[in-house]
C-alpha cells in the first residue's frame, strides 16, 4: 500500500507476498490506518537497483524538505512479518532485498504504535538526522511496539 499524500483513513488491510514496500507513505499523507497484516515472502523481493524491500517506507518527500504538510501517518495495531519466519539468517544472499521491517527517512513525521515487526534483517532504521530531531521532538513516534527475531533491533544511518 502506498499513499503519495491525502487523508484516507483505511482498516483491516493485508499485505501479502509485496515486492517492495508493504506500508509506504510520503508527500504529506496523514491518514491513520489500523489493523493491518503484512507477510513476506522469502522468495519475492524487489531487485530494481538502490531500491529494498521494507515493512514501512516514511519519507516526507523525496528530498526530505520541510515541505508542508508533512507526512504524519500514524499506524496502529500493525503487524509486519518478514521473510525469516522464525529464523535469524546471519547472511543472506546478494538477491536478498529485504532490510528493515521499518525504514523512517526524509523528515517523515509517521506514528507507528501498539505494533509488531518481526522476521526482517534489521527492525528499525532510523536514517537522518531530520528523523532523529522528529524523534526527539515528539513529531516522529515509535512507540508500544515489538521488535522481534531480527539481526538487529534498531539502527541509524551515519550523516
Amino acid at each position: 500500500f502506498e499513499w503519495f499524500g491525502g487523508t484516507v483513513n483505511a482498516a483491516h488491510l493485508v499485505a501479502y507476498r509485496c515486492l517492495d514496500d508493504d506500508f509506504d507513505t510520503d508527500n504529506g499523507y496523514s491518514g491513520s490506518i489500523q489493523f493491518a497484516l503484512s507477510v513476506r515472502d522469502a522468495d519475492i523481493s524487489d531487485q530494481s537497483t538502490g531500491s529494498t524491500s521494507e515493512g514501512f517506507e516514511s519519507d516526507n518527500d523525496g528530498t526530505g524538505s520541510t515541505a508542508t504538510p508533512q507526512t504524519s501517518a500514524v499506524f496502529t495495531n500493525v503487524t509486519a512479518i518478514g521473510p525469516f519466519r522464525g529464523t535469524t539468517l546471519s547472511s543472506w544472499p546478494a538477491t536478498f532485498k529485504f532490510r528493515r521491517g521499518a525504514r523512517l527517512r526524509r523528515n517523515s513525521g509517521i506514528k507507528v504504535l501498539n505494533s509488531i515487526l518481526t522476521d526482517y534483517p534489521y527492525g528499525v532504521f532510523i536514517d537522518g538526522s531530520a528523523v532523529r530531531n522528529n524523534l526527539q521532538t515528539g513529531v516522529t513516534v515509535f512507540k508500544d511496539n515489538i521488535v522481534a527475531g531480527m539481526l538487529r533491533k534498531i539502527g541509524r544511518a551515519h550523516v
